[in-house]
């Protein structure tokens, strides 16, 4: 297997405003810091569990010079099954050495381009090559996603809204987490979400709630 794992994906909410999230362990949740800026606690369901859990904010990081933007929250209880989560793999989190692209990566979050017509939340599975050569200078990583992008929301904000906060894998290696769309994926096939870390937790600088 490889990749982001059904049971560990997770939505988050805080302050009226929802992202994505991985489960870590049973009761850590990793994702963007913006989306807890200004609080302690969120709210977490996971993917098929049974329902919304209060969590608190037990790390922050984030830097606006650097792009850093990542957060880990903590549950008072499990919010997956103890014994199918020690089923599968360990977390692998990469740094890395190299320049060259890394093919074939993926993210799995809930953004505002997969809503239905109620407002309810679905799945979108993002692939494309994680380019650790761009934004050098700024320390903002980039993937480059494969496909052609949603259309654009009739607010003008980004229809990847929802989807900061995914985990980024390369296999089965976690390697970042998703923060922006810097430019409006939807102007171009194939633009560039921004992710990080590959080196410390979180990286980018404009955020998507």
């Amino acid at each position: 297997m490889s990749g982001p794992l059904r049971e560990r994906l997770t939505v988050v909410r805080s302050r009226g405003v929802q992202g994505s999230g991985y489960l870590l362990t049973p009761t850590l949740v990793l994702t963007a810091a913006h989306l807890v800026a200004g609080t302690d606690e969120a709210r977490v369901t996971v993917l098929g569990g049974a329902g919304e859990v209060g969590c608190r904010v037990a790390g922050r990081w984030y830097e606006d010079t650097s792009g850093t933007d990542v957060a880990v929250l903590v549950a008072p209880r499990p919010l997956a099954d103890e014994s199918a989560f020690a089923r599968g793999r360990p977390n692998l989190w990469a740094m890395l050495s190299s320049l060259a692209p890394v093919p074939d990566c993926q993210a799995i979050g809930f953004p505002y381009a997969q809503r239905d017509a109620t407002g309810g939340l679905d799945t979108e599975q993002l692939t494309g090559t994680y380019k650790p050569g761009s934004g050098l200078l700024g320390g903002r990583d980039v993937l480059t996603v494969d496909g052609t992008p949603p259309a654009p929301r009739p607010d003008g904000l980004s229809p990847w809204a929802g989807m900061s906060g995914a985990a980024v894998f390369a296999g089965d290696v976690l390697i970042g987490v998703v923060t922006t769309d810097p430019t409006g994926w939807q102007r171009h096939p194939g633009r560039t979400a921004r992710a990080g870390p590959h080196r410390r937790p979180g990286r980018d600088r404009r955020t998507v709630p």
